[in-house]
């Protein structure tokens, strides 16, 4: 079984990748993604979003927080 630690950084890596399908594969149906800057969305929205204010700049080291039950 995934730890936590190992769903954010694949999480993570999809995003870097622009691999919107694996990300949103990653979140659960009711997840919120909250990145810093942005205002708090689920799922689809939230990817579509994300990516949108990154564009290209995505890759840069982030220490990613998992929080879970």
């Amino acid at each position: 079984m995934a730890t936590a630690e190992d769903v954010a950084h694949d999480f993570w890596s999809a995003l870097c990748q622009h691999d919107r399908a694996r990300a949103l594969s990653l979140l659960a149906d009711g997840a919120v993604f909250q990145p810093a800057g942005i205002a708090p969305a689920s799922r689809d929205e939230a990817i579509d979003r994300y990516l949108a204010a990154t564009g290209e700049h995505l890759g840069s080291p982030l220490d990613t927080i998992a929080l879970y039950e």
